[in-house]
């Protein structure tokens, strides 16, 4: 389990703050990282130190004309903390320079354009990453959740399919699926879970992942799964609603 890594969302439009504490929940969830988010107004900046705060998100419009001062004041009383700015203003993106913001992003805001800066910000929430903590030929295995893309029954033993290839851990399927998460992980038949996100379709009964394996749904498991997948996919989507 990681440990939870504090958000503060800084902005004056409700709708906007809300938008972006949703994506960040979805984000959170397909990378398998610990969050706890608050939302805050402008006067937040006027604080000038937030030391329980790792990433701070700074919506532009409605900030008081001296927002950049601000958060330039408050990066130098918090030197651990990251910045990320939401604008569609020229001159306040030229102007939010002088405090070195680790990212910017240029409304409308999107999924993707969320996941671009928070790779770019790994440093400030990579203590919020879950692991998992197996055992493998007498010596343990620790392993971030965010690259599994699905595991295998095999007798009692799992074999964990990832990214790079395969690695069989010396313990069965259920006891796995005690350190994984519902979602993004979730248990299409009796020797599968699989991570929702590594999915590139659902054909039937079927699940077709990134490496092409096709894996079998159980027949009372196929709505379920395909509701499950559909929920997922539209929340990563919501700049095309």
């Amino acid at each position: 389990m990681g440990e939870q890594v504090q958000i503060v969302i800084c902005g004056t439009q409700e709708p906007q703050s809300a938008r972006l504490e949703a994506l960040l929940s979805s984000w959170a969830e397909e990378a398998c990282v610990c969050l706890c988010m608050k939302k805050e107004g402008a006067d937040y900046l006027s604080a000038r130190c937030c030391a329980d705060c790792n990433l701070l998100f700074v919506d532009s419009e409605g900030m008081f004309c001296d927002a950049v001062a601000q958060i330039q004041k408050m990066r130098e009383n918090c030197p651990q903390m990251g910045v990320i700015l939401l604008s569609d203003n020229p001159k306040f993106v030229i102007e939010a320079y002088q405090c070195h913001p680790d990212g910017l992003i240029r409304k409308p805001l999107t999924y993707q354009k969320l996941c671009e800066v928070m790779g770019r910000c790994f440093l400030y929430w990579q203590a919020g990453i879950r692991w998992m903590d197996l055992p493998v030929n007498h010596r343990r295995l620790r392993i971030p959740l965010c690259r599994l893309h699905y595991m295998e029954a095999a007798g009692r033993n799992t074999i964990l399919f990832h990214a790079n290839g395969q690695i069989l851990v010396n313990c069965s399927l259920g006891e796995t699926e005690k350190q994984l998460i519902t979602p993004p992980f979730v248990r299409c038949q009796k020797s599968f879970i699989v991570h929702l996100g590594a999915v590139c379709e659902m054909v039937g009964g079927e699940l077709v992942m990134k490496d092409n394996r096709v894996i079998s749904i159980a027949r009372p498991q196929i709505r379920h799964i395909q509701r499950l997948l559909d929920d997922y996919r539209k929340a990563r989507r919501r700049e095309q609603e």
